[in-house]
């Protein structure tokens, strides 16, 4: 029952344009997907996902920033405070200080309520996903491009570049240390 709209100004077919964005891009297919969950929930009475709800979306590229952004300005001091600790267990620098990449968390590692609450919302907004590690309940981001395309996020890793780093290094040392 859904369809596609029109550009009234170009005549151009929204599934074309979202087509031609995500394959210009090397995050193509997360930010589609993101894009049209979001275009799916501001769809039209009639079923219709417009190109007006892609403009209020961010487009293709912006819809996961948009949204996140969204997120955090419902938030409460205290949570927005807690959301540094939360990135500082999910995003992984790689030792040769190149690849920035996600990893999962378990619940048990949150500190507090506001950590908590802060990944539940990232979570219901589908920018983290939680399941079972194992028999562990964990949580992380849900698609990479969030790390390389929400601006707060980009900026909070070149901020914290070192810490990331030094636990890498770690971490690969303690690793090497129990396989030997």
């Amino acid at each position: 029952g859904l369809r596609f709209g029109t550009d009234p100004k170009t005549q151009a077919r929204l599934d074309d344009v979202l087509c031609a964005s995500a394959a210009s891009s090397p995050d193509g297919l997360p930010l589609l997907q993101y894009c049209l969950e979001e275009l799916y929930r501001l769809r039209t009475d009639a079923g219709e996902l417009s190109f007006e709800a892609l403009h209020q979306v961010g487009g293709v590229e912006g819809a996961i920033a948009r949204r996140a952004e969204q997120v955090l300005a419902q938030l409460n001091d205290a949570q927005h405070a807690a959301l540094a600790h939360v990135m500082s267990l999910v995003v992984l620098l790689s030792t040769n200080e190149e690849t920035v990449t996600r990893r999962r968390a378990p619940w048990s590692a949150l500190r507090s309520d506001a950590e908590r609450e802060v990944v539940a919302a990232l979570v219901e907004s589908r920018l983290m996903v939680s399941d079972l590690s194992g028999e562990i309940p964990s949580f992380g981001i849900a698609h990479e491009a969030i790390l390389r395309r929400w601006p707060r996020v980009r900026d909070w890793i070149e901020t914290h570049r070192g810490a990331l780093l030094v636990r890498a290094r770690l971490a690969q040392l303690a690793a090497r240390w129990l396989a030997e």
